[in-house]
């Protein structure tokens, strides 16, 4: 599903075409590291992403909102703490989208 919205957000800033998916809708985790993608097991790919992220991985809708938020708190801070470069782009991205809609609206 990260993968359609980084198309869906490619479409909107390289075409001017009107997103299609809601960043702010989107109740997805994040895209994992390689060495999660390719455990071998269950228990492996649990224990990797459990390494990686804690004990619930971040949601794209709750990272972007916390990266547009006014106020940027301990929480927001230990949310952002571990992020990689694609989950940064992946919140660029968002980000992008929403304020395209926003201009689209106003």
């Amino acid at each position: 599903m990260c993968g359609l919205f980084g198309l869906d957000a490619s479409f909107t800033l390289f075409y001017d075409m009107t997103p299609r998916i809601s960043a702010l809708e989107l109740a997805i985790d994040m895209p994992c590291s390689i060495a999660t993608y390719s455990a071998r097991t269950s228990g492996g790919c649990r224990d990797a992403a459990s390494a990686e992220f804690g004990s619930h991985p971040p949601q794209l809708n709750k990272l972007i909102a916390t990266f547009l938020g006014v106020v940027w708190d301990l929480g927001s801070q230990k949310s952002a703490e571990g992020l990689t470069i694609l989950h940064l782009f992946v919140i660029i991205l968002g980000n992008i989208l929403i304020s395209s809609i926003r201009m689209l609206i106003f």
